[in-house]
């Protein structure tokens, strides 16, 4: 797996290792600032259903909840059937949340993916997961896998704390045993 292991401040400069599943397994048992690398230049490659729920309250909102019920209703699944890491901390004054909601069923296009989320509109789905920046000198996404914080790309961000779901049903890029969901 492609796994972007730390990036300058200026993103010029980005170090991503080929990691074999098997010893990732091993080495997301401690922060090492991992992040998956998502090849975004084939719009057509099937990845996991994912979402990146970001969202700053100064009240406490069940955003959680409400991101489950959602998805439960579009994909005719139960919360069991999703894989759920959560970031969340306090800021100064605020509180932001942060998740990571993961398919444990299905796959889609990278395209399907960017149409749902473009049609959900929510404020609290990040959309930016969804496409490669401009700023870097490839087509490339990542997302922090669990166990991992913001570290290796200077960022703040605590560690991903796994709550519901293995490790590996949070790699994007790993599809096998996956139900092709077409949207």
């Amino acid at each position: 797996m492609k796994i972007l292991v730390s990036e300058s401040s200026d993103k010029e400069t980005r170090k991503i290792l080929d990691i074999p599943k098997q010893h990732l397994l091993h080495l997301l048992k401690i922060d090492n600032g991992y992040h998956e690398v998502i090849n975004m230049t084939d719009p057509s490659k099937e990845l996991r259903v994912y979402f990146d729920i970001e969202s700053y309250q100064q009240d406490f909102v069940d955003i959680l909840g409400e991101v489950l019920k959602l998805l439960n209703g579009i994909f005719n699944t139960t919360n069991d059937d999703w894989a759920i890491c959560d970031g969340s901390r306090f800021l100064e004054k605020e509180f932001k949340v942060s998740y990571h909601i993961l398919s444990k069923k299905y796959k889609m296009s990278l395209t399907d993916l960017r149409r749902l989320v473009q049609k959900l509109h929510k404020p609290y789905i990040d959309d930016s997961a969804y496409w490669f920046s401009m700023y870097y000198n490839r087509d490339e996404g990542s997302l922090r896998l669990p166990n991992q914080s913001k570290k290796g790309i200077n960022k703040e961000g605590v560690p991903m704390t796994i709550m519901q779901g293995e490790i590996a049903d949070f790699f994007v890029t790993d599809t096998d045993g996956l139900t092709l969901f077409r949207f």
